[in-house]
């Protein structure tokens, strides 16, 4: 990892992965996996660290797939909120979206089984996530006055995905 160019460690909780339903013509199945490298702390819900947004739709076993803020990527996305999360004085949340200008992110999917405890492994190959700001109150992005990109390199994950806590 690497922030602003310079080296950056980080060390997440075991990452855990979830599959968010939706219903389409055949039904019920799966439309997002959500797979979170979690901050240390202990909650009943991981609080993401880094996170994997891959839309079911837009992703297939043995191919890379590319998304960013200039590319249709189906709604794909990497995200990562530092484990110190400074607020302003407006109550603005420093963090880092592959869908902000400038954001991308390559992700090559080794194996895929998208239903409730199938299995997804692969590695995010590289993701370059520009920082912003969003508002804790109203959901509100600002970007960042000071531009900053934090930059990962060849991570690997292999979850059993479950159902998502909060759906």
């Amino acid at each position: 990892m690497r922030l602003d160019g310079s080296k950056y460690v980080w060390e997440p909780g075991p990452e855990a992965g979830f599959v968010i339903e939706g219903y389409g013509d055949l039904g019920l199945q799966p439309k997002t996996i959500d797979i979170i490298f979690p901050l240390r702390q202990r909650t009943a819900f991981p609080l993401p660290g880094l996170e994997l947004k891959l839309s079911v739709n837009n992703i297939a076993a043995g191919a890379e797939t590319e998304f960013g803020d200039s590319l249709n990527s189906g709604h794909s996305s990497v995200s990562f909120r530092p484990p110190h999360r400074p607020t302003t004085n407006e109550g603005l949340v420093l963090a880092y979206e592959s869908s902000e200008p400038g954001g991308y992110a390559r992700i090559l999917i080794d194996e895929m089984d998208a239903r409730y405890r199938g299995r997804i492994s692969g590695t995010l190959i590289y993701a370059r996530l520009p920082g912003l700001y969003y508002d804790i109150n109203s959901g509100d992005i600002k970007s960042a006055q000071k531009p900053t990109v934090i930059e990962f390199f060849n991570w690997p994950f292999s979850v059993i995905l479950d159902k998502h806590p909060q759906r």
